[in-house]
């Protein structure tokens, strides 16, 4: 509608993409798409109206899915579903206008999920604020390195990273459903970066100084990543939280969550 003025459709829209660029192929007449489109560098705003099932309690973050990308609710850690990639280009993306809320700014910080499914290739993005490896680029990313996961922290010139000491594989034989949670936190109190799986504190090194990157201007990814070729998860992904200014757990172990996260 426009100005309330009676100047609404009765119809459906679909496939709404705002480019700073021109599409115009040059001639008169051109291919209409066969299929949804996909962001490209200059894309301002993209409106495929997909699986709008991935919900934010906060309210505050809105995700974009890719592929097929997807919820539901064939398996889940709590709650009523999960996101589910099936490891062939999927990911989802809340965009850099909201992403930014999610840097760490020197202060306490804490990324966690739960994931349960085969993330054995050289790379597999859970979940990356920025673009992996690009240390200019990027805030913070977790993902797994031949099956084992990884916390990356960037200092804007250079990252420091806690691994795991065992294979995400290893993890899940070791649950009754598969299911591992990870924890990555930045430690700004005692200047480290940790990581735990299933409540234990499996790695801890040495920050530095607090002068984490700030990357206002970059997406949030989960499970996979636009542009890394094969670093999809082949999977599920469940109860995603992050917690600027708070480290959520400390010491060498924590009780691992037993009921889906709450918004506080």
């Amino acid at each position: 509608d426009y100005g309330g003025g009676g100047y609404s459709i009765h119809g459906y829209v679909h496939g709404w993409h705002v480019c700073r660029e021109s599409l115009d192929t040059g001639t008169s007449d051109f291919a209409i798409p066969t299929s949804i489109a996909t962001k490209r560098k200059s894309t301002s705003m993209l409106l495929n109206f997909g699986d709008a099932g991935a919900h934010d309690a906060t309210g505050g973050n809105t995700f974009i899915s890719y592929n097929e990308s997807r919820v539901t609710t064939a398996e889940k850690k709590y709650g009523e579903g999960s996101l589910y990639f099936d490891g062939t280009g999927d990911y989802m993306v809340v965009p850099a206008h909201l992403a930014h809320t999610a840097e760490i700014e020197d202060s306490n910080f804490t990324v966690e999920f739960w994931v349960n499914g085969t993330i054995d290739d050289s790379y597999n993005v859970i979940i990356a604020k920025g673009q992996t490896g690009d240390t200019p680029n990027s805030s913070w990313w977790m993902e797994t390195v031949t099956g084992t996961m990884h916390f990356y922290v960037s200092t804007g010139t250079n990252y420091v990273f806690a691994a795991d000491t065992a294979t995400h594989a290893t993890n899940a034989a070791s649950t009754s459903d598969g299911w591992v949670h990870y924890a990555g936190i930045f430690n700004a109190d005692d200047g480290y970066v940790e990581l735990y799986a299933n409540g234990s504190r499996v790695r801890q090194n040495a920050f530095g100084a607090n002068n984490t990157n700030y990357t206002e201007n970059t997406d949030m990814f989960i499970g996979g990543h636009e542009d890394l070729t094969g670093a999809s998860v082949e999977g599920y992904v469940d109860d995603i939280r992050i917690t600027k200014g708070v480290r959520r757990y400390t010491g060498a172990s924590y009780t691992i969550p037993s009921a889906k996260f709450s918004k506080q």
